[in-house]
């Protein structure tokens, strides 16, 4: 449920991950640290036949004196380590992958790129505090502006680069670039500013706090549960496998849908309006009001507090965008372990996956096993 603290809380966790030096980037990677446990990201581990690679990692950094144990994991392109911090630091190991990696001639750009942000990392904070201030200097500049009666920026300049930002080929390349977004706000809120209309900038700054709410409480639950996930070396070793690409385009959701069949009509009424009206405003507003941003908050928001949600239920989310792609969902393969179990919970899930969907299919063992 939403609480007037909230906003606070997510300030909060931004100090918390600024504050903290061992969650976020040292050396040139992504580290995460917290008492005696760390994170840290191996270059070039992620890559078949690499395993040469993780035996020496794994014995060099089981050899610093103060590590309890160490293990390479090439599916998630980390060294895990539990140590002591009176006997080893964190910029000591860091040095040592360093010194590993430039044994073996792994190059510095040799690292799993998966497009989602690791959950202990601070970056999301970060840059949501970051886009979050820019609409509070906004709004602070537009009552500058009004109080000394500077003539407005026309609306339809402010509104272009929100309007922009909507764009479903935009909004997948600043997905995975929230330095980038990060920008493309804050000047958005300077523009706002200076149109003197507040409105735009509370909506946006509502939205930044939700997804600051979300971000908080999944690098929370990290916190609360990666103990259980990774309590110490698997028995078994995980090897690396060759990441295929997917064998089809990710299909559009329902906003992105609406999007595309939009965007060219806007244009042909836009050039309509224009040609009887001969004023370019008409031009803009059209092409303006036809952008889905109201669909995409909604989005947004169910999105933002689904995963506030879980994270409250110690259900940890790796790829916060996957939340986003609920709308696009067509199959659902569940293990047949699980349809099988007895307890109440595993009735009510075949209960609720038979109700819920429009083709229920038991695809059984074949004669093989």
């Amino acid at each position: 449920m939403w609480s007037p603290l909230d906003p606070f809380r997510a300030m909060a966790s931004v100090v918390s991950g600024c504050v903290d030096g061992g969650n976020g980037r040292s050396h040139g990677r992504h580290v995460w640290a917290t008492s005696g446990r760390a994170h840290i990201q191996a270059r070039g581990v992620h890559r078949p036949g690499t395993q040469s690679l993780v035996d020496a990692l794994e014995r060099a950094v089981w050899a610093v004196e103060g590590v309890h144990w160490a293990e390479v994991n090439p599916v998630l392109a980390h060294v895990i380590v539990a140590f002591d911090e009176e006997a080893v630091g964190l910029d000591d190991l860091v040095s040592i992958i360093d010194g590993v990696e430039a044994e073996h001639e792994v190059a510095e750009d040799d690292v799993l790129v998966e497009g989602w942000d690791h959950p202990g990392d601070a970056a999301p904070l970060w840059w949501g505090a970051v886009e979050l201030g820019a609409d509070a200097a906004g709004m602070a500049l537009g009552v500058v502006a009004r109080a000394a009666r500077l003539p407005r920026l026309p609306i339809e300049i402010a509104a272009a680069l929100p309007a922009l930002d909507n764009l479903p080929q935009v909004r997948r390349a600043l997905e995975h670039r929230r330095d980038v977004e990060a920008g493309v706000v804050s000047v958005a809120a300077l523009l706002h500013g200076l149109s003197q209309g507040p409105v735009g900038l509370v909506v946006d700054a509502g939205h930044r706090v939700m997804l600051l709410r979300e971000a908080g409480a999944r690098r929370a639950v990290w916190d609360r549960v990666e103990p259980r996930l990774y309590p110490g070396p698997r028995q078994g070793h995980v090897v690396a496998f060759d990441r295929s690409s997917r064998p089809r385009p990710l299909p559009d959701g329902v906003v992105e849908t609406y999007a595309r069949g939009v965007s060219l009509g806007s244009l042909g009424v836009g050039a309509v309006a224009l040609a009887v009206t001969r004023n370019p405003r008409a031009l803009a507003d059209v092409v303006f009001a036809a952008i889905p941003r109201a669909a995409r908050l909604g989005r947004e928001g169910f999105s933002a507090e689904l995963g506030h949600g879980l994270a409250g239920r110690d259900v940890l989310v790796m790829d916060s965008l996957a939340l986003r792609r609920l709308d696009r969902i067509d199959t659902v393969v569940v293990d047949e372990q699980l349809l099988e179990q007895a307890s109440a919970g595993g009735r009510a899930l075949v209960t609720s996956i038979r109700t819920a969907a429009q083709d229920f299919v038991l695809a059984g063992r074949g004669p093989d096993g």
